[in-house]
């Protein structure tokens, strides 16, 4: 079970400053996420910083902020584009020594920027402070949030305005109070909530949890990264609803590993959040890895150190009621259903000529395999002009029956490796080849 959040947070400064030189570092935390405008497609080159730290974002449109003083700080987002400026914010709470994902931003135009402000209090009319107010919608990655001050107020500013929101208060001991609004731009809307004492329900597990592992080409931080915009383009034709990488870690052979874990979300008024659980046996206990705060969705993504190419784990996620963590066994509910996830290992591909057929190494651990072929370089908003996903291939190679390729044109492509009923994923970096000329 999670128990102390705050005394894992502690064990792994103590941890990190073990093996580093480096004592201030392991003093600090860091946080990642990902910048994205309000239709959904990442942000490259946007400026996010937090006190005096600064950084940009990738070609994926995700950060990550090192040397963070660990509490609870606001990450600023803005890009300007065309004379017009673009602002966001979110709120991170972040621990010593630890990386806090999934502190995702959207931005929008300064001049149509949307706040929600207003009052929490109890059922006394107290105003209560530490509470963590949620804004979430217009199809983000995760909710916008603040906390309350002594008074109870909360703002919660930068918001994209167009769409319909679904607010949320919570706090440690409390039931959350909920409502929705909908965001005009420039608009101030004020929302006040009231929250009752929590009780010691029964929480309810969360149900269908699925795993997908992705296996990419290491991102570099420069824009024209063609292996970054194309593997992106093609996670998102795969899974319209996930959210970018988050972070340009790269493992020791190079290679970006991703655990993407979906479920649904539980409908309760007693929910803090949920525990997300990892392990490396399929019977046996697992081990608590994460708290995760927040309530109006589910999708987790995992991108810490222990993932490898090659390799099998299996995680559990817990729903943790308002009063966790009391010792009470209530606190957090049952185990969701165990899935596996399975990490293929990387996937190196060549062409051969003039008949154009590509061919794989087969020690990915991949089953089937789904050519995509470019007359231009791929990335978001680029369609192929041939692609076998509704018969992928088997084997260690696949010859192109497309339509005819132009001579002395180059094409480019890139192959998707599937295996463990297409739920486990490994793509190849971008490659190109140049037909001959014409007789």
């Amino acid at each position: 079970m999670i128990k102390n959040w705050i005394g894992i947070g502690l064990l792994g400064a103590v941890m990190l400053a073990g093996c580093s030189n480096d004592s201030a570092s392991s003093r600090t935390s860091a946080v990642s996420g990902t910048v994205t405008g309000r239709d959904g497609n990442p942000v490259i080159g946007a400026r996010v910083s937090v006190g005096g730290t600064v950084t940009f974002t990738g070609p994926t449109g995700s950060y990550f902020l090192e040397r963070v003083r660990p509490d609870d700080q606001m990450i600023f987002a803005e890009f300007t584009q065309e004379g017009i400026r673009y602002r966001g914010q979110n709120l991170a709470r972040t621990f010593e020594g630890e990386v806090r994902p999934n502190v995702n931003i959207t931005i929008a135009p300064e001049r149509t920027l949307a706040r929600i402000r207003g009052t929490v209090r109890d059922r006394e009319g107290r105003p209560l402070s530490g509470v963590t107010v949620f804004a979430y919608g217009g199809g983000s990655l995760s909710s916008s949030r603040a906390l309350t001050n002594a008074q109870g107020d909360y703002q919660i500013n930068s918001l994209a305005a167009g769409f319909d929101y679904e607010v949320l208060a919570n706090g440690q001991g409390y039931r959350a109070d909920r409502d929705q609004v909908f965001l005009s731009d420039g608009e101030t809307k004020i929302l006040d909530l009231q929250l009752s004492e929590a009780g010691f329900p029964n929480m309810p597990p969360p149900e269908n949890l699925t795993a997908v592992t992705w296996v990419s080409p290491r991102a570099t931080s420069r824009s024209r990264d063609l292996n970054a915009q194309a593997v992106e383009a093609i996670k998102r034709r795969w899974d319209p609803k996930r959210s970018v990488l988050r972070s340009q870690r790269s493992f020791p052979n190079g290679e970006l590993v991703e655990v993407v874990l979906e479920w649904e979300p539980v409908e309760t008024s007693e929910l803090l959040g949920y525990g997300i659980y990892r392990g490396r046996s399929a019977t046996g206990s697992l081990a608590s890895v994460d708290f995760l705060r927040e309530t109006l969705t589910g999708y987790y993504v995992d991108i810490s150190t222990p993932l490898q190419t090659q390799s099998t784990f299996f995680y559990e996620v817990r729903s943790l009621s308002a009063q966790y963590p009391d010792d009470r066994p209530d606190s957090e509910s049952a185990p969701s259903n165990r899935v596996e996830a399975r990490i293929l290992g990387p996937l190196s591909v060549g062409v051969s000529l003039p008949q154009v057929r590509f061919s794989w190494n087969e020690g990915s651990g991949a089953t089937e395999y789904v050519v995509y072929v470019y007359d231009r370089e791929p990335g978001i908003g680029v369609n192929p002009i041939a692609e076998n996903e509704n018969s992928p291939a088997t084997g260690n190679g696949w010859t192109y029956s497309g339509p005819a390729l132009q001579p002395n044109r180059e094409y480019y492509y890139i192959v998707l490796g599937l295996g463990n009923n297409q739920n486990s994923r490994t793509v190849s970096g971008v490659g190109r080849f140049r037909t001959a000329a014409a007789n």
